[in-house]
């Protein structure tokens, strides 16, 4: 995503950029309107160079687009004001500062932080609403602290598993600075997010699952071992079925293990008839100052990645991608 003048608002009625190593080019979209007409949106939208440079100068009241995740050749016009001094350039240079983002889940929050230390941290008010409300408070958020993107050092990012929309959104936010600023993206593994929360149990498990509701009578499901610092992976997230993940990962040889994540909440009967130690539903929400810290251990020990690579963990395809396929297997 980047930037456009307000004098460009005709480009955010669906213009579509095609990206060259040399230049940039706008093509219009064409909107079907019945079974035998169209409409093409025929006026030539701004160059993608003069909504960088709009970015970077800070034109006042720039306007959001979008890229698609898959390739960073196609970016697809939206309209999504955000306000002019986040987008605006400061000449200052400080860039000290970090953000995190947490949106896997039905509610989003974001951190704010210098260096190791997270300033502070937002929620969103209402559930389910990452693409209309997390722009606008991420926005405030920096506002107040009075840091503009171009202070941005390094995002770390929820990326995986969970709700789809929420992941696409956070990471595309993330994208989006990675536009226009030299920005280190770092990805954050959500289920090793939520497993942290396990260190505020009245009793810290030696060995934590954590379980996240996949339908289909199945989990995305991670298993986690008590370390000096928190919870660490000992193996990659993967799709199961709720008892027999809690059957191959707990153990009996005097180690205590729980099983923490939304997903008690929908199979608490059948993992319970298993005898698994489930820990409360309050702990399974996970949450941005978390992914900060464990981003900043990430960074320092791996690196970033580039922008092009930041993409969610999905474990499984969307249901739309599952029923294309499927479409095309009976051809």
């Amino acid at each position: 995503m980047c930037y456009l003048n307000p004098a460009g608002d005709y480009a955010a009625k669906g213009s579509v950029a095609d990206e060259t190593q040399e230049s940039f080019r706008f093509t219009p979209i064409t909107t079907p309107t019945s079974a035998s007409t169209q409409t093409t949106h025929s006026r030539p939208a701004p160059g993608f160079r003069q909504c960088l440079t709009a970015l970077r100068g800070g034109v006042e009241q720039p306007t959001l687009i979008s890229v698609d995740l898959q390739s960073d050749r196609h970016l697809l016009v939206k309209s999504c004001m955000m306000g002019p001094r986040f987008a605006m350039k400061d000449q200052t240079h400080d860039r000290r500062y970090c953000l995190a983002f947490e949106t896997s889940d039905t509610t989003s929050s974001m951190a704010l932080g210098r260096g190791a230390e997270v300033l502070e941290t937002r929620t969103l008010d209402e559930p389910l609403q990452h693409a209309r409300l997390f722009l606008p408070t991420l926005a405030k958020l920096c506002e107040d602290f009075g840091v503009s993107s171009a202070h941005i050092r390094r995002i770390f990012v929820s990326v995986g598993p969970g709700r789809f929309t929420g992941l696409r959104v956070g990471i595309m936010t993330a994208r989006i600075m990675g536009l226009c600023h030299d920005v280190d993206f770092i990805p954050v593994p959500t289920l090793e997010v939520i497993a942290q929360n396990a260190l505020q149990a009245d009793v810290v498990p030696q060995r934590v699952l954590v379980m996240l509701d996949a339908k289909r009578n199945r989990v995305y499901a991670g298993a986690f071992d008590r370390c000096d610092d928190g919870f660490g992976a000992i193996c990659e997230p993967t799709e199961a079925e709720p008892v027999d993940f809690w059957s191959t990962y707990h153990t009996s040889q005097g180690r205590s293990c729980a099983v923490l994540g939304n997903g008690t909440l929908r199979y608490e009967a059948l993992l319970t008839n298993a005898d698994a130690t489930l820990l409360s539903h309050a702990l399974a929400v996970p949450r941005a100052q978390v992914v900060y810290r464990l981003g900043t251990a990430i960074a320092e020990r791996d690196g970033a990645i580039r922008r092009r690579d930041l993409v969610p963990a999905y474990v499984r395809p969307p249901e739309a991608e599952e029923q294309w396929a499927r479409r095309q297997d009976r051809k």
